[in-house]
Order: structure tokens, then sequence, then C-alpha cells
């Protein structure tokens, strides 16, 4: 998706960090476009970490990226030094770690965005490319009990049971997503996409109705058997 920082700054309800402006105003909308700095890319990146914790990093600043061990590099409200801080998951709050913003932008701006990771076998369901943006044009829970009801073979659920490994205790946790009637299979949402789990080839019809009656992508292509109508056609314009 192409979004301007105007929409960035609409969709974020806050205003961009001088830093981050000046630096996509160099580059370019569209030089920055298929990079983790592309302004739809952050965008996304700071309305997963608010979905997730409103009181995480965003809110203390504007997320310019994860660094993989769940701290992200923040550029801090009110500060204009230039330097993006570590926002730290354990002490929840901002640390003295800090890197020059201008310097992780340009290593964001050579960065390709990278492909959802997925099990061999398994698919994602968007309704944006690349999906790590789904939630700009997100499927919600309740679409998903719309689908349940006029696709049938499907069941909404909110949430998931397993057992602890360990003590064999049950224990549930808050997910939202579709699983098909009488299978192990599903399709687990998570930050507006659909991930499929366990879904087998005679399954997959199914699940090419499902992106069509959404207006999703599926990512990776499914095999030329798949015979659903409009079948990786993507959402409607």
């Amino acid at each position: 998706m192409r979004l301007t920082l105007e929409e960035v700054a609409s969709r974020l309800g806050r205003a961009i960090p001088a830093e981050y402006e000046s630096f996509v105003r160099i580059k370019g909308i569209d030089t920055l476009h298929a990079s983790q700095a592309a302004p739809a890319e952050i965008c996304a990146r700071n309305l997963e970490e608010r979905a997730l914790n409103e009181s995480g990093p965003t809110s203390l600043g504007f997320v310019l990226c994860g660094r993989g061990d769940g701290d992200s590099f923040v550029l801090p409200d009110g500060v204009t030094d230039g330097l993006a801080l570590v926002w730290s998951h354990e002490s929840r709050g901002l640390t003295e770690s800090a890197v020059p913003a201008r310097e992780l932008l340009e290593e964001l701006a050579s960065t390709p965005i990278p492909e959802v990771l997925l099990e061999s076998g398994d698919y994602v369901l968007s309704r944006v490319e690349p999906a790590s943006q789904a939630v700009l044009d997100p499927v919600t829970p309740h679409q998903l009990q719309e689908a349940a009801r006029a696709l049938g073979r499907l069941e909404y659920f909110d949430e998931l049971q397993g057992e602890n490994p360990f003590t064999r205790e049950p224990f549930r946790i808050k997910a939202s997503g579709l699983a098909l009637a009488g299978r192990e299979a599903r399709l687990d949402l998570s930050a507006g996409a659909l991930m499929t789990r366990n879904c087998g080839v005679d399954e997959l019809d199914l699940v090419a109705r499902l992106a069509d009656y959404l207006g999703c992508f599926v990512l990776p292509t499914l095999p030329p058997s798949v015979t659903a109508k409009d079948r990786g056609r993507g959402p409607a314009a």
C-alpha cells in the first residue's frame, strides 16, 4: 500500500516526527515504497504496536522498527535531538541506548520488506500487499463471524485451548479465527490478516472461497487445482 505522510498522521492520530518527515521528503515515497522505511510500513508497525498494548512503545513516541527481541527503536515525543531510543519490553520504558535516527532510517530504506514467515504448506490471507501491512485494511472478528454464517463448514472462535506440556494443566488464550468444522485445520487472525494452520490440499478450495468472500489476496499463490470463484484475483478495487 502507498500512504502519504498526511495519511499516516491521520491514521495514527498524531503528528509525524520532523526527523522522519524530513527523511521521507528527501528520499521520496516512491523510492521508499518497497522498503522498511516506507510510510505505509511504518504506519502499520505503529498501529500493530498500539493494538498489542496501548501503554507500549507508541505511548512514548513514534516507532521506527523492532529489534527482534521484543524491544523497539522509537523517536521519543517532544525530543528533537535526532536520536532513536530503545524501548525495553522488560522495563516497559525508554532506555539510554540510542542510535542516530538518520542512520537507522538509511538502513531501513535499504532493507526490503520481508515476506510474512509461514510454515510449509500454510498461507496468509490479506487485503493488502505486502501482508505485513494488513492492519491498514484489516479483516475483523465481526467479518469472520459473517463469513462463517455465509460459507458454512467454518466455525468462529475467540479463544484457543491447550495444555501446559510441563504441568499438564489446561489453559486458554484469547485468539480470534475460524476453525474448519470437524477438522484440526484453522485460520488464525493476526494483525488484520488470516494465517492458515494445518490446512490440507482438500481444504484449500474453502480457503479460496473465504478469501474471495473477504476480498483478500492469498499468499503464496494457491495451486492451480484450486478452482474457487475469482481465485487469485485479490480484493476488489
